[in-house]
Parts: structure tokens; C-alpha cells; sequence
């Protein structure tokens, strides 16, 4: 699993090459850079990985963070993917309806897959763990108690570790809360989505007003526990002024955080695949609505949250399709599970490819430039231990765009100057090592592209 590119792609050698770029892999949405910084579904030029090359790059990764030649920051993310009910409007992995034995098969593989990367991550100290799905909470009270004790048995976690949760109104009972408390959980986000009673009747089934308000009411009797609650707009048969009084139902119950979604009909949600689509006038309606909140939660004393969950350098993922992160050297996740039954106890499959510095140095200005449009060079320095203008695999490629008039470079970082989307993109590929943009090539199609639906995330300004 060595990686082999070179530390500066000979293709990048000046700006001409901005039109020669693989037109395959200029349509891709930067989201299908790897490693952990996008739809974790979409791992698609990944190539078939064994347990064996998996843990040895891990190996490899545990002594240069023991040895502190690269951050220490380490996060563990699990995937449960077993829902009581489907919803046509998610995007992440999800089997609904499964019965307790195919679920107990789930749970075996998770608590099987974490003892077996326990020996090889001795001396490293997690600063994160997060269990999202799926419905987490679907696991009942004696499920996450099973789980959170062979994660501490397996790890060694931090004195003030985050520990985050997702759950539902659903799936969570007086017992299910003290599970979350007696296992140290910091952090819970409840999906409650919507009260429209047309969504509920075919969405979250098994959530109304009512049980929506006992399971936000048992959380927030937790103290110290940080609870976020989610709303989405968008939905089949949902009304703005349904949402307007959701969001008003929310606000009256002050959690710490509220996050807002507009309904994003991604590849592989049940909406899209049954041949439904949103026209323009709809996805403007969505952006428009859910923007329109922000006065209105920063009237009731909320605030842009600059808190929120941070991806860590290395990261473990457990379950199907969760994506993992061994920094310097692997990139891998388990395929989905998407709707098949849990056959048996086994630790699912393996896709990856190889990394190196030199990858990860890309990687940090391409998510970098997708987010913001500006990759920080004191974030670079505290990443990699050197300047930016110092690294040839990101500098080069970083003047060649300077040269182009599409990119600033200095010692603060690079910033964009590309006018069009389309020209932005082009300048965020122009970082692709070659093993990558062989990878995007041989693939065939243009991958995930997401509508770019808005998201806010807010906290309370007296937490």
C-alpha cells in the first residue's frame, strides 16, 4: 500500500495545464476529494483493500503519531445503520425494518471491528467518538451500553473527549437517556425534522408533536449535556407555515443548538431513486426559506456556531460505510450497506488507496478551497510542520495558478480569484496528484453532485 506519486505531478507544470485537465475530473464536485471532508457514500475509484493492509497502514500511522512527526488528533466514528423507519428524503446509509437478530449481526460486527483494531492503535489518545447512522438510539439502552464499553475498553480517550450522539424521537425512552448519560456522552443531535402531520405520514413514522416534545424534554434535563436539534425544509406535502411553527416550537424549548436543512435530493435518497426531482423554482424556494431563518434565530439569541464538530487528522470508522482517515497512509471506507440485510457478524469490506504527506498536503488546500475558497498557510504550518510556499506538491501547482490570475498566493495562504464556479473548480482539481485524477479517469461517471441546498448551524450566545 505504499504510496508511489511523486512529491510535485510533472502535469502541473504551469497554468496552460488548467485546459487540459480530465474533463471527468473537472465536472466532480470537490466532495469526492478524499478523505473526510464529503458524502462518505461516494468513495467510488476506492479499490478493494485487505484487513491485513488496513491495519498495517494503521500501524504505520499510530508510531508517526506516537512519535509526534504527525498531528495527534484522532477521532472515531461509528456507523449504525438500522432505522425503525425509512425517509425518502436521507442521504446516508440506512436499512429500516430489520428484525433483532439481523440487528444483534450489526452490533457483533461493530464490537468485532473494534477489538480488532485495538492492538494496533495502543498509545494513541482519541479526542472524538461519534455514533450517527441510521438511528443510533435504535439500538435500545443495553445496545449502547454493549458499545461504549468495548469502545473505552478498545481505546484510550481523551479526559475531554466529545462524545456525540445522533438520535430521534422515536427511538429515545427514559432508559435510552441514561444510557447516554452513564457513557459519558457530551453531545446529542435529535432529528426532529418535521411536525407536519402530511410529512409524518410518510416520513419519521412513530414521531409526533407529542413524542417529540417528551424525548426533547428528557434530553434537556441532562445537565451539561449540549443538544442540538434539527429541522428540515423541503419536504413532500410540508408547508412554510408548518415549518415557520416548527421552528417557533424549537425556539420556545431553548436547546443549546439548532441546525437547519434544506432538503438536499442527493443520488442515493429514496426520493431521487423512485424518479423525483426538484425543479429550480423549488431548490430556490428551499435556499430561500431556510435563509430567511437566520434573523429570526439571531433575534431569539442565537449564533452562527464556530464550535461544531471539526474533522480530525486521523480518523477510525467502524460499520458499514463508514470512512476512515490514517493519516500519511491510507484513505479507505466500508462500502454501503444500502438497504441489504446484515448476513452475518463479519467486519464489512474494505475500499481504499494509498496516501502520503505529500496527498494529505493536496487534500488540505483542496478542502481548503471548497469550503472557503482560501487554504490557510498557519493551518498548513500546523498540520505539516512547514510553510506552504515550501511544499512543491501544493506551491507549485498554487503559482502556476497565481501566474493564471485565478489564485492569490502568499505567505497568509492561497485564496481564489477565479470569477465562475466552473473556473473554481477547475483551479481546485489543478491540486489532484496523478494517482487521484487516474483514478477519477478510469472510473467513467462525474460521481455526486449535490443541489447545494443551505445548511445553518446556530448555538445559544449565553453558552
Amino acid at each position: 500500500m505504499a504510496a508511489t506519486d511523486p512529491m510535485v505531478p510533472t502535469e502541473l507544470g504551469d497554468a496552460r495545464t488548467l485546459t487540459g485537465v480530465r474533463a471527468s475530473a473537472a465536472a466532480l464536485c470537490d466532495e469526492d476529494y478524499p478523505p473526510v471532508d464529503g458524502d462518505y457514500q461516494n468513495r467510488t475509484y476506492f479499490q478493494p483493500v485487505a484487513l491485513a493492509g488496513v491495519l498495517a497502514a494503521w500501524r504505520r500511522t499510530a508510531r508517526l503519531i506516537v512519535s509526534g512527526r504527525v498531528p495527534g488528533d484522532v477521532g472515531l466514528y461509528i456507523h449504525w445503520p438500522f432505522c425503525p423507519t425509512p425517509c425518502a428524503y436521507c442521504y446516508c446509509d440506512r436499512r429500516a425494518g430489520a428484525d433483532a437478530a439481523e440487528r444483534r449481526r450489526g452490533l457483533d460486527a461493530l464490537l468485532l471491528e473494534l477489538r480488532t483494531f485495538a492492538p494496533v492503535l495502543r498509545g494513541v489518545v482519541f479526542s472524538q467518538v461519534q455514533l450517527y447512522g441510521g438511528t443510533p438510539t435504535d439500538l435500545g439502552a443495553a445496545g449502547l451500553d454493549r458499545l461504549f464499553a468495548e469502545v473505552r475498553a478498545s481505546f484510550a480517550l481523551r479526559p475531554d473527549a466529545s462524545l456525540c450522539v445522533e438520535t430521534s424521537a422515536a427511538t429515545l425512552d427514559e432508559s435510552v437517556a441514561r444510557s447516554l448519560v452513564n457513557n459519558g456522552v457530551t453531545r446529542v443531535d435529535i432529528g426532529v425534522d418535521s411536525l407536519d402531520a402530511a410529512v409524518l405520514a410518510r416520513e419519521r413514522r412513530g414521531q409526533d408533536e407529542r413524542s417529540a416534545d417528551g424525548a426533547l424534554r428528557l434530553l434537556l434535563q441532562i445537565p451539561g449535556l449540549d443538544v442540538g436539534v434539527a429541522l428540515l425544509f423541503g419536504l413532500e406535502g410540508q408547508t412554510s407555515a408548518s415549518f415557520v411553527r416548527d421552528l417557533g416550537w424549537v425556539l420556545r424549548r431553548r436547546p443549546r443548538r439548532i441546525l437547519v436543512y434544506g432538503f438536499d435530493p442527493r443520488p442515493q435518497t429514496a426520493f431521487a431513486r423512485s424518479g423525483a426531482a426538484l425543479d429550480a423554482p423549488a431548490r430556490e424556494r428551499i435556499a430561500r426559506t431556510v435563509l430567511a431563518t437566520r434573523p429570526v434565530l439571531e433575534a431569539a439569541g442565537y449564533r452562527a456556531d464556530e464550535s461544531g464538530w471539526r474533522p480530525t487528522s486521523s480518523l477510525l470508522g467502524v460499520g458499514w460505510s463508514a470512512m476512515s482517515r490514517a493519516f500519511g497512509s491510507l484513505w479507505y471506507q466500508h462500502p454501503p450497506l444500502d438497504g441489504r440485510p446484515v448476513a452475518d457478524g463479519a467486519i464489512p469490506p474494505f475500499l481504499g488507496m494509498s496516501s502520503s504527506m505529500a496527498e494529505e498536503m493536496r487534500g488540505y488546500v483542496v478542502r481548503g478551497l471548497f469550503a472557503g475558497g482560501r487554504a490557510d498557510a498557519a493551518g498548513f504550518r500546523a498540520a505539516f510542520a512547514r510553510d506552504m510556499t515550501a511544499a512543491p506538491a501544493v506551491s507549485r501547482p498554487a503559482r502556476a495558478l497565481e501566474r493564471a490570475g485565478l489564485a492569490r498566493f502568499d505567505d497568509d495562504g492561497l485564496e481564489l480569484t477565479a470569477a465562475t464556479p466552473a473556473l473554481r473548480a477547475r483551479a481546485r482539481s489543478f491540486f489532484y496528484s496523478p494517482s487521484v485524477r487516474r483514478a477519477l479517469a478510469s472510473r467513467g461517471a462525474a460521481g455526486f453532485a449535490s443541489s447545494g441546498a443551505p445548511c445553518l448551524s446556530y448555538s445559544r450566545g449565553d453558552s
